[in-house]
């Protein structure tokens, strides 16, 4: 599942329930041994020799569980039983270090083919009243006549060319100037459409009236965002996106064809969380083939491991007041508890 979509993982339950699942599994299976192995070497250590009958509790307690492994630490001396007690410990952070391995990460991928629209000029084809040719026609009953088209007198200073014996030819476009303004693509809009977005601008819509009196100024246009609470910036940048649209949608529109891309969930394994269950595993295999080989010095201790049952057939003796107990295999005493009955009084 590494570097795979989550979509991937085809099943009833979810990657981290699975991860949950395995991982419960496997500290049990884990624990279960290590905690048969404190058991035996609990037989051993008496084995060796002479020990406080509080030991035999600690033992007990250490095979249980990391809070009787802890107390086993702080009051018993170093031995074999020692590295058990600290996997025990050490397995609480087995679950945590398993959840951090898989990583749930967002990636881009490309999907279809995509189309939109862009335009770097606004050309609606309109033409300025004030450019109509002008025609000297003479009515003759119900028949005109028209004679060559006069010429009209364009200020030098405005941007139009001299016109022809045909028409007017002015320069109708407007190019932004791209050595001037950076950041921003070529654009041509026509004249004429620029003509009426600065009549609009300069309109009620825009422009507020300002009177002297009680007159109620109902187009207040954008005193109500210079002296209120309106977000100015917002509105601006909301007009914009609205003019962006029309032109990309507008009769100038150019198709700009791409790759779509979607975010999708990824599956990203980080290795580096394993080392610390590799390390309990491996410390968990060491102790365990150190307990086998130290048991097989002494043949003579059973294989009570942990079995409560064992305790039974100890026996006090009252020569030497020491508790002894005669090697049984463990299948004999269980044998035995199945045919006898006990009650505490």
């Amino acid at each position: 599942m590494d570097n795979k979509p989550l979509s991937a993982w085809n099943s009833i339950i979810s990657l981290n329930a699975a991860i949950s699942i395995l991982t419960t599994a496997y500290g049990a299976a884990l624990m279960h041994g290590v905690g048969n192995f404190i058991g035996q070497i609990k037989w051993l250590r008496f084995k060796e020799g002479v020990n406080k009958l509080e030991k035999l509790e600690r033992f007990d307690e250490a095979s249980r569980g990391p809070w009787g492994s802890v107390m086993f630490l702080a009051t018993v001396k170093l031995n074999l039983a020692t590295l058990g007690a600290l996997i025990t410990i050490a397995r609480v952070a087995l679950s945590p270090l398993t959840q951090q391995v898989v990583k749930i990460e967002q990636q881009l991928v490309p999907e279809d083919d995509a189309v939109f629209g862009y335009a770097h000029e606004y050309n609606r084809g309109l033409m300025l009243a004030n450019n109509v040719p002008v025609y000297d026609a003479r009515a003759n009953g119900s028949t005109f006549s028209f004679e060559q088209t006069r010429e009209v007198v364009v200020n030098s200073k405005t941007l139009w060319e001299p016109v022809t014996d045909d028409g007017l030819s002015p320069h109708s476009r407007a190019q932004l100037n791209e050595s001037k303004v950076q950041g921003i693509p070529t654009l041509a809009i026509t004249r004429s459409d620029l003509v009426a977005l600065q009549v609009y601008l300069e309109s009620d819509s825009i422009a507020s009236k300002w009177v002297s009196g009680n007159w109620v100024n109902k187009n207040s246009g954008l005193s109500a965002a210079l002296s209120g609470n309106v977000d100015v910036g917002k509105r601006f940048e909301m007009m914009a996106l609205s003019m962006t649209s029309y032109l990309r949608s507008g009769p100038n529109s150019i198709p700009a064809v791409g790759t779509s891309f979607s975010s999708q969930p990824f599956v990203s394994i980080r290795w580096l969380y394993l080392i610390g269950p590799g390390i309990i595993q491996f410390a968990a295999l060491l102790f365990a083939l150190t307990t086998i080989i130290g048991n097989r010095k002494s043949r003579n201790v059973p294989l009570w491991k942990s079995s409560a049952l064992a305790v039974l057939a100890c026996q006090c003796d009252n020569q030497s007041d020491k508790i002894q107990a005669e090697p049984m295999d463990i299948k004999e005493i269980e044998k035995t508890a199945e045919t006898t009955f006990a009650q505490l009084e």
